[in-house]
């Protein structure tokens, strides 16, 4: 497509008809995209090879996060602003101070003002480390409100974290010659000295953080542009905090009685004195009453049993308090129950383990009335922000989001007096993001790949099949005539270094028969050192490890 097309879009108009996520040339780079295809003119980027004036998308498969931003057919054909083309206004970052050890390859930052007039910096850095310590680059002329954590990624197995403070991005990472990327969104404390002034006077403001067909003026893209003026879904206007709101999947089991992680992922289920009883619900496939045409909901049956300290509660941690803090956030979700109950939901910051850490927080709490209808059911919070408060070392800290359907008298200042109930409860399309209105619900993965692999990222399991031969899940080379120890790749680098779980013995087997132990000599975040005995090894042959039942499984737990 020829350039020349967009010489002239000073007049031209766009209409958003999905949320819309800002794709940069410094976002491409970060997630290792090929960037050669993307070209930049007058302040516009755009894929040559995806962005056409006849409305044609682009490729889900190669950019899942891009939206499609179709232009107004009222427009003349060589006007009409094309899938792919965003207004962006890229800025090389400079930093005051450099930490010791970093070699600088790249820092891009794009400037914005939010849907409530903050001004935020959006950046992406590369940098190579060679020092196994703690960093702190400050970048020059810009203040960030609060403390907020940052996505990292690198191209080494280490632990690594980020995080902005003040003016500085703070880096820590275990590993030496670590070539890493951090992306950060956060808000300024003023407004930055580059930012565009004659942009600011015509800004794109996105009613509830979410752009439903809103008409838009394009600038005139021969005009010096310094600033950011632009929506990004998963900044801050609908990102979900809540994995697996969805209820997509259920890895360790599709029901569950007992207390802990036991079936739909990354939900824990705690009872005392009471019980419950999970189980995943299909929903019709013609229905209406929930958006988004979904698979399944969550059902838990309790049955409640009198006493002042009994309850029955599922619960989600939210990765990292800094994601969080001091910010005002909206939960939502669909339910519905056998009769007209009430359910109340408590928030609590956990300030993690190791070191000195303050004691756990209530933020606050809603008692929602639910019908036997599907309704969805919102509410606004503020979260505290950490001042005064010690977060602990171990990289275990958490903002809690705990559904409480069956409480005693012990907990009438968590629940607002919610009162000791039987009954069964449904739920469905969990929540939660930035700001006072609620959005119509998104995975917090995106799709259903990126809900998977954020699941896994907590717990991976290996299950055997229902019928048929059995798979193995790995192979082990005999050190001794009763012994054989193998690696095992988990596929993805998991949160913390997990736990190993498994079935019964009798449910595997090993040169013909069930193993007398099965466990893991070492383990790290991505694979396990597998440690097998059993009988008529042969020293260095190989042996495969089967799964010998349909159910039979191995998992890797990180939960937090």
């Amino acid at each position: 497509m020829a350039t020349e097309k967009f010489e002239n879009l000073r007049d031209s108009i766009v209409t958003l008809n999905k949320p819309l996520t800002i794709i940069s040339a410094a976002d491409l780079s970060r997630t290792k995209q090929d960037v050669s295809g993307w070209v930049t003119k007058g302040g516009l980027i755009y894929n040559k090879g995806w962005a056409v004036c006849d409305g044609s998308t682009y490729d889900p498969l190669e950019f899942p996060d891009l939206h499609e931003a179709l232009g107004s057919p009222a427009l003349p054909a060589d006007q009409v602003v094309p899938n792919g083309i965003f207004r962006t206004n890229e800025i090389d970052l400079t930093f005051s101070s450099t930490p010791t050890g970093w070699s600088l390859i790249s820092a891009k930052g794009i400037a914005y003002t939010d849907s409530d007039g903050n001004y935020r910096l959006k950046f992406n850095i590369q940098a190579t480390k060679t020092a196994s310590t703690s960093a702190a680059a400050t970048i020059s002329g810009v203040t960030f409100v609060g403390t907020e954590a940052c996505s990292m990624t690198s191209g080494v197995n280490t632990e690594m974290r980020a995080f902005v403070s003040g003016g500085a991005v703070n880096v820590r990472t275990t590993a030496s010659d670590a070539n890493f990327y951090v992306s950060g969104d956060v808000q300024l404390a003023s407004k930055p000295g580059f930012f565009d002034a004659n942009l600011e006077d015509n800004p794109i403001i996105a009613t509830s953080n979410n752009i439903t067909s809103t008409s838009i003026g394009l600038p005139d893209p021969t005009a010096t542009q310094k600033g950011l003026l632009t929506l990004d879904q998963n900044a801050e206007g609908n990102r979900n905090y809540i994995i697996n709101g969805g209820m997509d999947f259920w890895q360790r089991n599709t029901s569950q009685t007992t207390d802990g992680y036991g079936s739909v992922d990354r939900f824990n289920l705690l009872s005392s004195g009471s019980s419950h009883s999970v189980t995943r619900e299909n929903f019709a496939i013609d229905q209406t009453d929930v958006e988004g045409n979904p698979d399944y909901y969550f059902r838990n049956v309790v049955t409640s049993v009198a006493g002042a300290s009994n309850f029955s509660v599922f619960r989600q941690d939210v990765e990292f308090l800094k994601t969080t803090a001091g910010k005002t956030m909206t939960l939502s979700f669909y339910a519905k129950a056998d009769a007209s109950k009430d359910i109340s939901v408590t928030f609590y910051q956990g300030f993690g383990t190791g070191g000195s850490p303050s004691s756990q927080n209530k933020v606050g709490q809603s008692k929602i009335a639910i019908t036997t209808s599907w309704e969805k059911y919102t509410f606004t919070i503020d979260i505290d922000d950490l001042t005064g408060k010690t977060i602990g070392t171990n990289n275990d800290d958490y903002l809690r989001v705990q559904w409480w359907l069956d409480a005693g008298s012990d907990f009438d200042s968590d629940t607002d007096t919610l009162g000791q109930q039987s009954g069964t409860f449904d739920i469905y399309g969990l929540k939660l993001e930035q700001g006072s209105q609620a959005s119509k619900f998104t995975r917090a993965g995106s799709t259903y790949a990126g809900e998977l692999a954020l699941c896994q990222y907590y717990l991976k399991r290996f299950n055997s099949v229902s019928s048929g031969n059995q798979p193995s899940f790995v192979d082990v080379i005999a050190i001794s005539g009763t012994r054989a120890i193998g690696t095992m790749f988990i596929g993805n680098t998991m949160r913390d270094i997990p736990t190993f779980e498994r079935a019964d013995l009798s449910l595997f087997s090993v040169n013909g028969s069930s193993p007398t132990s099965l466990g893991v000599r070492q383990i790290t975040k991505d694979l396990a050192q597998i440690d097998i005995e059993g009988s008529g090894f042969v020293v260095g042959q190989s042996y495969r490890v089967e799964f010998n039942g349909s159910s039979s499984y191995v998992q890797m737990d990180a939960e937090l």
